[in-house]
């Protein structure tokens, strides 16, 4: 998945940094990295512009789903 179409949704229910996909409508997650007290959204977008996996939401369209497959990110 191009990481240009990522922005950053938020945290969900697990402190894991959720994102969704601008032309898919799908939701992505963390699975390595959890919210921390003290992060932003800053720190969020600098945690995508460094990794190549998230994992893809199940439901895909279900902010607070279980992550299921994990996605290439380049």
């Amino acid at each position: 998945m191009n990481r240009e179409n990522i922005k950053f949704a938020g945290v969900d229910e697990w402190y894991r940094l959720v994102f969704k996909h601008e032309l898919r409508g799908i939701y992505l997650c963390t699975v390595d990295r959890l919210w921390e007290e003290g992060d932003t959204k800053e720190t969020a977008e600098q945690y995508l512009a460094e990794t190549d996996q998230l994992y893809v939401k199940s439901p895909s369209k279900d902010f607070e789903g279980e992550p299921c497959s994990p996605v290439t990110i380049v």
